[in-house]
């Protein structure tokens, strides 16, 4: 059995976990290469984003750090919207990188990363 952090688990579960991580992977650089293919259309927007993105972090950061401190796990919402600021963050980083090489490759990329796990949670 494989451990990690300490903790015993199954080998599906290990792999499980894996895909796990490699979706949040593929959903980084999905973000990231959408805001470079579509740098020109959003540039007006993109302190905008960053603001979003900055603020959807600062609130998942604060809320974690409160649970933390009272000895309770965070709930999902704040989770999800820590998510949604990494990836509003990576995608701000896209725009400001236009000249990304193999833009659509690195689409594809990441929906294979992301594969896995979707099916995963599709069939139950």
């Amino acid at each position: 059995m494989a451990t990690i952090l300490g903790e015993s688990m199954s080998s599906k579960s290990c792999i499980m976990g894996y895909a796990y991580n490699l979706s949040f992977l593929g959903a980084g650089i999905i973000a990231m290469a959408l805001g470079s293919l579509f740098f020109r259309e959003v540039q007006p927007f993109a302190y905008a984003i960053l603001s979003l993105a900055l603020v959807a972090n600062i609130y998942f950061l604060d809320y974690g750090l409160e649970a933390h401190k009272c000895g309770k796990v965070s709930a999902h919402c704040a989770n999800v919207v820590g998510l949604a600021g990494t990836l509003l963050l990576l995608f701000y980083f896209g725009i400001q990188s236009p000249l990304i090489p193999f833009k659509e490759p690195l689409i594809v990329l990441g929906a294979i990363l992301m594969a896995p796990f979707v099916l995963k949670k599709l069939r139950g």
